[in-house]
């Protein structure tokens, strides 16, 4: 290979030196040429340098516009590499990218940098595209001792890392997956980062939901708590909706959501409360139950806490309780418990 390169640079200063302008054509070589330019180099037809049949032919080209070609004889960017086809049963052959080794004692290895141009006058920046029908591998190949103590001053060892190194809170480093269905509509699904003022960032998950509309669907906040259906999660796990589980085993205290109401609060949507205590002291008291169609299995016990016969009046959105449009309660201290089946509202 290195003689090969040799013998390109020496056609290359070659044909620069005499001002040829025409298709050239390099056979052997038998000797290196080292030769200044001087001014600058005007082509007025392509430049083709091949190696002979014991080569790779049509190795490496330059055409008119400047587009410069390894594999190919018409380059059509600015940088085109390609590694030709590989005869019948033979497997195709790498390309390879290798940075300098770092030097003696301690020095660093190089790094390989591909970086998209940037966008002008609100234009969006270029892409960098891996593909199509292609596999991205990272080999990291070494012991990194991962640690997942709280108090490691180790960071994570790094085999991808997607960076947004402005400063600005509310930033955003994701991974966007875009898949397409038999429609042909694009889907997009994302996963990543956001800043946060401080040290430790929130995670976000989320995907499209139109052909120009997306939602978050869960986030780990700062604080290491989880919510689902919720960007402001206030426990380790917050769930924004109905759970469904086949099984559920708590250890520890079980803490109910509950929350008390009066006349000012009337007419009262009943939420994620487990527990609604409503004082009709000061008036008569309504409370809106959801549609049971959007809440299967979920379960209120609703209190009147006075001592009055005020009318304390439980509907729901849409359905029945008990084949009735509501229940009324106007004895003191009593209770009621509703179940929704996803049809309708039951008493129990």
């Amino acid at each position: 290979m290195r003689l090969n390169v040799l013998i390109f640079l020496a056609a290359v200063l070659l044909c620069f030196s005499f001002g040829v302008t025409g298709n050239v054509i390099g056979g052997k070589n038998t000797g290196l040429y080292s030769i200044p330019l001087t001014s600058n180099i005007s082509l007025t037809s392509n430049i083709a340098i091949s190696m002979n049949a014991q080569g790779l032919m049509g190795a490496i080209s330059v055409s008119t516009n400047g587009n410069v070609g390894i594999g190919t004889a018409s380059p059509t960017n600015i940088f085109e590499v390609q590694g030709g086809t590989a005869s019948a049963g033979t497997s195709g052959q790498d390309i390879r990218l290798t940075a300098q080794d770092g030097g003696s004692g301690g020095g660093q290895g190089g790094s390989i940098y591909l970086t998209q141009g940037n966008g002008s006058s609100g234009w969006p920046n270029g892409k960098v595209i891996v593909g199509p029908s292609s596999e991205f591998y990272v080999n990291r190949h070494g012991v990194d001792g991962y640690r997942n103590s709280s108090t490691s001053i180790q960071r994570p060892p790094i085999s991808v890392l997607i960076a947004n190194d402005y400063n600005f809170n509310n930033n955003t480093a994701l991974n966007v997956y875009e898949v397409r269905d038999s429609g042909a509509n694009t889907q997009y699904g994302f996963f990543g980062a956001v800043s946060i003022a401080g040290n430790t960032p929130a995670l976000v998950w989320g995907q499209s939901t139109g052909a120009s509309s997306y939602s978050e669907r869960m986030r780990l906040d700062q604080n290491g708590n989880l919510g689902i259906g919720t960007s402001t999660p206030n426990a380790k796990l917050e769930v924004a909706g109905t759970v469904s589980a086949s099984a559920l085993q708590v250890n520890g205290t079980v803490a109910y959501y509950v929350v008390s109401i009066n006349a000012t609060q009337s007419p009262y949507s009943a939420g994620n409360q487990s527990f609604i205590l409503a004082n009709c002291l000061d008036g008569a008291v309504t409370i809106s139950l959801p549609s049971a169609s959007t809440c299967q299995g979920r379960v209120y016990e609703i209190k009147k806490t006075d001592t009055t016969a005020t009318a304390l009046t439980i509907s729901p959105a849409s359905g029945l309780i008990d084949d009735a449009a509501s229940v009324v309660l106007t004895i003191p201290w009593h209770s009621v418990k509703l179940v929704s089946d996803g049809n309708h509202w039951f008493v129990f």
